[in-house]
């Protein structure tokens, strides 16, 4: 990636610095959602990249379940481009809003230093939502 994201009170901010770790590249990976349709495949070189929402309509056990692999997915490619060694998701049904499902995202980068992200979904309601800590 040829930017660098940086944060501050846990909102993105993209520069034109060289990214120094893997922010960018999770910002992106969660971030390319088409907003008319809530499917990935906005880039058109690239139409499997992004986070697959299209039927995450209801939050149940298994909606909760199925955001969980489908931000694994959208990662996984840290992996196999050996930008990261591993990525850990967790998701849970959020405890004030019934309409939201929370994530909390760790990925450990190959220089062993993990970065913690949290991302949630609101259904029925605006698109998903991204923050790094």
């Amino acid at each position: 990636m040829n930017f660098n994201i940086i944060t501050e009170a846990g909102n993105g901010e993209m520069t034109y610095d060289k990214a120094t770790d893997v922010r960018p590249s999770v910002y992106l990976s969660l971030n390319i959602v088409a907003e008319s349709t809530r499917i990935r495949g906005s880039w058109p070189m690239f139409p499997d990249f992004g986070l697959d929402l299209s039927d995450i309509d209801q939050v149940t056990d298994e909606k909760v379940a199925l955001f969980k692999q489908r931000l694994e997915n959208a990662l996984l490619w840290l992996v196999d481009a050996l930008k990261a060694i591993r990525i850990d998701v967790t998701t849970e049904r959020d405890s004030l809003d019934r309409n939201r499902i929370n994530a909390n995202i760790e990925v450990i980068q190959l220089n062993q230093i993990p970065m913690i992200f949290v991302a949630f979904v609101c259904v029925g309601g605006p698109s998903p939502g991204f923050t790094v800590t």
